[in-house]
């Protein structure tokens, strides 16, 4: 990859799609590969890639867009550390790839982040979420026990769209208790048992 690219000053848009080798000198030539591109791409302002065990981070000071997908085995303490550096990110979106039910994660804190007003979790659970006052933050995947420590209160306050399943839940049962701590959502979808199973 290297040599078929060697100048892309122009580059604003990079999507990365499969996964990477996770160990040995191919893992590490990847890796340098990878941080080469993005490091002389100056305008580079989206990226999308998939993370395996080992992430790869270029300088994300210019990132405005950033959409993952986690593995299982992803190391997302370095990961949401990395993050914490994006000065000029304004979007996140992070998702665990297929396979997983829930990926339990790090604390993901970005309330430094100036710019940052859309975060999307997708089947992640960190174990805390700080995010900068005015941003937003949409759950998809999880389910309301997910949400049960007090270290989510201040995070459900940001929360504009949800959505869980509940194979307990049937239409007739009250709303869960975690309807009650969602102030500002606007979107809302629920996956229910049928009365009939």
């Amino acid at each position: 990859m290297r040599h078929g690219l060697n100048d892309v000053p122009a580059l604003e848009q990079l999507e990365i799609n499969g996964s990477s080798p996770e160990e040995g000198d191919a893992a590490v030539a990847h890796h340098l590969s990878m941080f080469w591109l993005l490091a002389s791409a100056p305008k580079l302002t989206l990226l999308s890639a998939n993370l395996g065990k080992v992430p790869w981070f270029p300088p994300l000071s210019r990132i405005k867009h950033l959409v993952f997908t986690l593995e299982k085995d992803a190391d997302t303490a370095t990961i949401f550390a990395a993050l914490s550096n994006a000065i000029t990110l304004e979007t996140l979106s992070m998702d665990a790839a297929k396979h997983e039910n829930v990926l339990k994660a790090s604390v993901l804190q970005l309330e430094a982040l100036p710019c940052l007003h859309s975060v999307r979790l997708d089947a992640i659970r960190p174990a805390g979420t700080h995010l900068p006052e005015d941003c937003t933050l949409q759950l998809v995947g999880l389910v309301q026990a997910d949400f049960a420590s007090p270290k989510w209160n201040s995070a459900l306050n940001k929360v504009s769209a949800f959505e869980f399943s509940d194979n307990k839940l049937i239409m007739n049962d009250p709303l869960p208790p975690i309807f009650a701590k969602l102030r500002f959502v606007t979107s809302v979808e629920i996956r229910l048992r049928s009365l009939d199973t």
